[in-house]
């Protein structure tokens, strides 16, 4: 009885392979019935595959490598405080602890920030160029616009604006695009920053981050030394009041600072941020992989081909 029954799960086994095996030729059988509609299908991707991939503009992306600039007068008031006595230090409202943020980190935060892009996008032809650039002329080295949003020959927004929107984009409007194509990443074992910006035109993709590093480091500059002046301010008026020898000593010595951090700050250009590699014009383009395109698009097609003609031969071999 047992010897039966195995001898049964053996054949309907064999009647399930056999039934597999005569599908899957039946699979053949219909794409090679339906080899007309599967070149086709094909054919049609691939000449559409072709156009887009043609359509779509180059992109070329400049690169550069940066370092935090660790001698710069950020460090010159922490390093000071911590010179102090804890007594003083106190008393002044000074945080001795030695922590803080890390400048390669800050820099990232301020160049991803709408408050930065915002005085980013007051330069001339910053806003146009990232926002409706179609592609690059290298005949006429000039910019194409979106002729009906950007009149580049009078400099002039003429575009329909969305609902709620006003001719001239505002740079909130912009700012998903900048950010879309900045790349920012930092190596945390060497603290190195890397940034690239991708952009139709590979002088205005360097340009770009040339006047970020500039911009981001004249504004930090611009920061501290509104806070360090500040900061002298409420300084003097403390020393003028103290009456104990060792916090009139302290401050003193924080004032020294303070005039440091304003010399450092007029004297060195790459306050924050210092490049290893300058931004660079780009040779090739960056994107579109055509190729790839392309050959994902021949594939897709080839294989939807086959689907349609295998759907074609069941359903006419279905009986009626």
């Amino acid at each position: 009885m047992l010897l039966n029954k195995v001898k049964n799960n053996l054949s309907d086994q064999t009647s399930l392979l056999s039934n597999d095996d005569i599908d899957f030729k039946e699979f053949f059988i219909a794409i090679w019935n339906g080899k007309f509609i599967v070149s086709l299908v094909t054919a049609v991707f691939i000449v559409l595959s072709i156009y887009i991939a043609l359509a779509i503009p180059n992109k070329y992306q400049s690169a550069t490598l940066l370092v935090p600039n660790e001698s710069s007068a950020q460090n010159s008031l922490s390093s000071m405080a911590s010179g102090l006595g804890g007594a003083a230090a106190g008393m002044l409202g000074i945080n001795i602890s030695g922590g803080g943020m890390d400048k390669g980190d800050y820099a990232i935060a301020l160049i991803n920030s709408k408050e930065f892009f915002k005085n980013l996008s007051e330069i001339d032809e910053i806003l146009p160029n990232i926002y409706v650039s179609e592609r690059y002329d290298f005949g006429s080295n000039k910019i194409i616009y979106e002729k009906d949003s950007y009149d580049s020959e009078k400099g002039v927004w003429v575009r329909n604006p969305p609902k709620g929107k006003n001719v001239i984009p505002t740079y909130l409007e912009v700012y998903p695009i900048y950010t879309k194509n900045l790349k920012i990443k930092k190596n945390n074992n060497t603290g190195f920053i890397e940034m690239t910006y991708a952009h139709v035109s590979p002088f205005f993709s360097q340009y770009l981050l040339s006047t970020i590093i500039e911009e981001v480091n004249t504004l930090s500059r611009a920061i501290d030394l509104k806070r360090s002046k500040d900061s002298l301010t409420y300084l003097e008026e403390e020393v003028s009041k103290t009456k104990q020898k060792e916090v009139s000593a302290s401050i003193s010595k924080l004032m020294e600072s303070e005039l440091r951090i304003q010399m450092l700050s007029n004297i060195d250009e790459h306050y924050l941020i210092r490049p290893i590699d300058e931004p660079y014009v780009p040779e090739n383009r960056f994107s579109p992989n055509r190729r790839v395109i392309v050959i994902v698009s021949t594939l897709f097609g080839g294989l939807l081909g086959c689907l349609i003609a295998i759907v074609i031969h069941f359903y006419r071999k279905k009986p009626s």
